[in-house]
C-alpha cells in the first residue's frame, strides 16, 4: 500500500513537520502554527502485473489524479481493466520554440513572480499524450496536430495576458490588470478544453495510468496551474482595486472597517493559489521536456512559496483588527526598547506609550517627557533588582523590568511596576525596537520637526533621538519629549499611506514580528493564544531534545551592542553511551571606534545560556566579572520581589567559575560576566551535560534534536552548530542539511536541527 498526501503547505513548513515527526519532538517547538488547508490522504493500490501478451498488455490500475476544481479536492477511483494496444512508431510533431520573457529582479511579491515559459511547456501535452495512445486513424493525429498548434497560440497569448496583467499591477494599474489576468484565464481554460479533445474517449484512460512519468498528467496539471494562478491575479487585482477606492474614503472610514473589507477581497486569492500548489505537486518534471524542467522546477518552488506569503498575510490582517480595536476600544501599554542597550526582551526600555486605538484610529496617546524616570517617585512598591542589576541599581524599577527573556513573564512585571506607579489598566503590552521605527520612516519619508529645528528619516532618526534623550534628566524633565513629539506624526503619515505603500508597510510590521522586533502581549487569554499560536509572543518554547538561547543583558556597557559581531557555536558531542556534552563558545567582536559617541564604551554583558533543565556544568571559561565594589549595595526598606523568587528560585554560584546557575521556565540556566573593550574581541567557553541520552539500540534508531531560540531585538548573530557522533553510527536522515549535521547562519529566527541514527 502506498500513500500520497498532496499537502497544501509549502514545503518549507511540512519539512518541519515532518522533521518534528521523525524526531518525536513537538511541531510547536519547531514552527509558527497556521492554519492551512490540506488534501484528504489519497490510498493507491496497485495490483501485480499480470502475463502481456505478444501485442496487448492489460493494466490494473486506481487513479492517482486529484482533481483541481473550484469545490474540494476528490479522488477519483477507476477499478477495472484497461487494454492498451501496442504503440506504433509514429512520425515526431514539429516542436514548438520557447518564448524568451523579460528578466525581473524583484526582491519584494510580485505577480511577476508567476511568469514562466507557458508556451513550450504545455505544448508539450499533445505529443506527449500521442506516445500513450493508440494510433488508430490518421484523423487522430491531425486532430492532435491541430491541437498542439492550437494549444501553442492559446498559451502564447496567455502568457502574454500574463505578463501585461502582472506589469499592470506594478504599476497599480488595477482595473487593466484584472481585464488582462481574465483573459489569461480563459485562454488557459480553454487549452485545458483543446487538450481533451484530443480523443475525448481516451481522456478518462490517459487520467487512471500512474501519475509518475505520465506526461499527459504533468501537462493536464499544468494547464490547471496556469489557470488558477491567472484567475488569482485577476483575484488580486481586483482586491487592490477596492484597496485603491477605499483609500479615497479614508476621511469618513474607520481604519478598522477598511481592514476587515480588504480581508474579504484578498481572501479568493488564497484557494487558487493553493490548488495551484496542488496541481504542481503533480506535475512529473521528467516527464518535461529537458530544456524546460529548471523552469518548471522553478514554479513549484515559487507558487508555493507565495502561497505562503499570502496565507500570512490573510492571517496578519486578521489580527490586526483585532489589535486595532475593531469591536471596543483598546488601551496599550507601548515600550520602545533600544536594542543598542541590549536587555533580555530587546533592550532597555527609554520610553514608553499609552495608547488608546478605537477602530484603527489612536484615539489617544501619552508619551512622559521624562519616560519611566517621570514614575520613580510614584512607585509605591520598594523592591529589589535581580543581582547582576546591582552593577547601575539596586532597587527594581521599570526600566529594567524586561529581566526575563520571556516575553509574557516580563510584559507581566512591566504592568505590575506600571500599575503600582499610578498607571492605568491596559489591555496588553507591545514593544518595539528603533529598527522598525527607522523602515517605517523609509517607506513614509522624513517627518519635520520644527521645534527642534531638523528633519527626521530613517538616516538620522536613532542619532538624534539618543542624543535627546542623552540629555540629563534632572535639567530637562523632558529628556524623551522628543519621542513624544515625534511619535504622532509619524502614526500620522502611517494611517494615511496609500495603495501603494500598504503592503510593505504591513510587509514591515510582518518581519518585525517574526525576528521579534517586535512583541505582543494580551491580558485577554483568547487574544495571547491567538498570536502566540504564531510566534509572535515571546515565550521560550518546551523541547524533548536539546535547546540553546544566548541571552545578552548590557549593565553598565553604554549604546553599544550594534557594533558587536557575535558569533555562537554550538557542538554535540553524542558519545558510544548516548550520553551527551554540549560545548557553546561566544565570539564578541567590538567595533565601536573614537567617531560614535555613543559606542566608543566599554560593553559589559551579563551573558545567560538557556539549555535544557537538568544540564550539568563542566566548565566555564573565558568569563570577567566586574569588581565587587562597583555593585550598588541594597537600601534600607527594600524587600525581595515575589515574582524573582517565584520565577528564578535559589541561586546556586559555581565556586571555581563564579558562573550563576538557576532554573527559568523549564530549563537551566549558566550566567556570567563577559566585558569587551572597543577594538578587542573576547571569546567564552561554556561545557555541559545534558540530562538524557540519545537512545540507539539494534531495535530503536536515536533521535538527537537542537532547537535555538532568537533573542528579541539580538542583532542577527551568526550561529555555528556541528554534532559529533559515533563512528559505527549511520545518520539515515538530518535536516535542515541531508546527510550534513551543521548550521551556518545568521540568527534571524528561531532554528532547528536534527537527526536520526542508525
Amino acid at each position: 500500500m502506498k500513500k500520497y498526501s498532496p499537502n497544501l503547505k509549502p514545503n518549507k513548513l511540512h519539512n518541519h513537520s515532518d522533521a518534528a515527526e521523525r524526531l518525536g519532538v513537538p511541531s510547536t517547538n519547531i514552527l509558527d502554527l497556521r492554519q492551512t488547508q490540506t488534501i484528504p490522504e489519497i490510498t493507491v493500490e496497485i495490483q501485480a502485473e499480470p502475463v502481456v501478451e505478444p501485442a496487448v498488455q492489460t493494466v490494473p490500475v486506481i487513479t492517482t489524479i486529484v482533481e483541481v476544481a473550484d469545490v474540494p479536492a476528490e479522488v477519483v477511483a477507476v477499478e477495472e481493466m484497461i487494454t492498451v494496444q501496442a504503440i506504433p512508431e509514429v512520425a515526431k510533431l514539429e516542436p514548438i520554440k520557447p518564448v524568451k520573457t523579460k528578466e525581473t529582479n524583484r526582491t519584494q511579491f510580485s505577480t511577476r513572480s508567476f511568469h514562466f515559459a507557458w508556451r513550450p511547456m504545455l505544448a508539450f501535452a499533445v505529443i506527449a499524450a500521442l506516445t500513450i495512445v493508440p494510433a488508430t486513424t490518421i484523423a487522430l493525429w491531425q486532430k492532435a496536430a491541430t491541437a498542439a498548434e492550437t494549444i501553442a497560440t492559446l498559451t502564447g497569448e496567455a502568457a502574454d495576458d500574463f505578463q501585461r496583467g502582472a506589469e499592470a499591477t506594478s504599476d497599480l494599474q488595477f482595473d487593466s490588470a484584472a481585464t488582462s489576468f481574465a483573459d489569461a484565464k480563459t485562454s488557459f481554460e480553454t487549452a485545458q478544453d483543446q487538450l481533451a479533445s484530443v480523443n475525448t474517449a481516451l481522456v478518462p484512460v490517459l487520467r487512471t495510468l500512474p501519475a509518475t512519468h505520465n506526461p499527459y498528467v504533468s501537462a493536464e496539471n499544468l494547464l490547471v496551474v496556469g489557470e488558477q494562478l491567472a484567475g488569482a491575479g485577476e483575484d488580486m487585482a481586483f482586491a487592490f482595486t477596492l484597496v485603491q477606492q477605499l483609500g479615497l474614503h479614508a476621511d469618513t472610514m474607520q481604519p478598522s472597517d477598511m481592514f476587515v473589507a480588504a480581508h474579504s477581497a484578498f481572501r479568493p486569492v488564497l484557494p487558487r493559489l493553493q490548488r495551484a500548489s496542488v496541481a504542481l505537486q503533480a506535475v512529473d518534471v521528467s516527464t518535461v521536456p529537458a530544456e524546460y524542467r529548471d523552469a518548471v522546477r522553478q514554479v513549484q518552488t515559487t507558487v508555493p512559496v507565495v502561497t505562503s506569503s499570502v496565507e500570512q498575510l490573510l492571517s496578519l490582517s486578521e489580527s490586526l483588527v483585532t489589535l486595532l480595536g475593531h469591536d471596543e476600544t483598546k488601551r496599550y501599554l507601548v515600550l520602545f526598547q533600544n536594542n543598542r542597550e541590549l536587555r533580555a526582551t530587546g533592550g532597555f526600555i527609554g520610553s514608553f506609550a499609552l495608547v488608546d486605538i478605537s477602530h484603527g484610529r489612536v484615539s489617544s496617546i501619552e508619551i512622559p517627557g521624562g519616560g519611566p524616570y517621570d514614575l520613580m517617585g510614584n512607585l509605591t512598591e520598594q523592591v529589589v533588582a535581580p543581582q547582576p542589576l546591582h552593577l547601575v541599581n539596586s532597587k527594581w524599577q521599570l526600566q529594567d523590568a524586561n529581566w526575563w527573556p520571556d516575553w509574557p513573564t516580563s510584559a507581566k512585571k512591566v504592568q505590575w511596576f506600571y500599575q503600582h506607579s499610578g498607571g492605568a489598566s491596559v489591555d496588553g503590552v507591545i514593544t518595539l525596537t528603533p529598527d522598525i521605527i527607522e523602515q517605517m520612516l523609509d517607506l513614509t519619508g522624513p517627518i519635520e520637526m520644527p521645534e527642534y529645528n531638523t528633519v527626521v528619516d530613517s538616516s538620522n532618526f536613532y542619532d538624534i533621538t539618543q542624543a535627546q534623550a542623552e540629555r540629563k534628566y534632572d535639567d530637562t524633565r523632558e529628556s524623551k519629549k522628543f519621542i513624544a513629539d515625534m511619535t504622532p506624526r509619524l502614526l500620522d503619515k502611517l494611517f494615511s499611506v496609500d495603495a501603494k505603500t500598504l503592503l510593505p508597510v504591513m510587509q514591515v510590521v510582518y518581519d518585525g514580528l517574526e525576528q521579534k522586533d517586535i512583541l505582543l502581549y494580551f491580558n485577554d487569554p483568547y487574544i495571547q493564544h491567538e498570536f502566540s499560536e504564531r510566534g509572535w509572543t515571546g515565550e521560550l518554547k518546551a523541547t524533548a531534545g536539546d535547546y540553546l538561547e544566548v541571552v545578552d543583558t548590557n549593565i553598565g556597557g553604554g549604546k553599544t551592542d550594534a557594533a558587536i559581531q557575535q558569533t555562537i557555536h554550538h557542538q554535540a558531542d553524542i558519545s558510544a553511551d548516548g550520553s551527551v556534552v554540549d560545548t557553546v563558545t561566544i565570539t564578541r567582536l567590538h567595533t565601536g571606534t573614537s567617531a560614535d559617541q555613543f559606542a566608543n564604551v566599554n560593553n559589559i554583558d551579563y551573558l545567560r545560556l538557556y539549555v535544557p533543565a537538568g544540564s550539568e556544568l563542566i566548565t566555564a571559561e573565558g568569563f570577567t566579572q566586574p569588581e565587587a565594589s562597583l555593585f550598588l549595595p541594597v537600601e534600607a526598606g527594600y524587600t525581595q520581589d515575589a515574582d524573582l523568587a517565584t520565577v528564578t528560585g535559589e541561586v546556586v554560584v559555581d565556586g571555581v567559575t563564579q558562573t550563576r546557575v538557576s532554573q527559568e521556565f523549564g530549563k537551566t540556566v549558566f550566567g556570567n560576566w563577559i566585558q569587551t573593550k572597543p577594538g578587542e574581541s573576547s571569546t567564552v567557553t561554556v561545557r555541559y551535560r545534558l540530562p538524557f541520552k540519545v537512545d540507539r539500540t539494534s531495535w530503536t534508531p536515536g533521535r538527537y534534536s537542537l532547537f535555538i531560540q532568537k533573542q528579541p531585538g539580538a542583532f542577527d548573530p551568526i550561529l555555528l552548530t556541528d554534532v559529533s557522533y559515533p563512528a559505527a553510527w549511520n545518520v539515515v536522515w538530518s535536516y535542515p542539511t541531508e546527510g550534513a549535521l551543521t548550521l551556518r547562519q545568521t540568527l534571524q529566527h528561531d532554528t532547528f536541527t536534527g537527526a536520526v541514527f542508525e
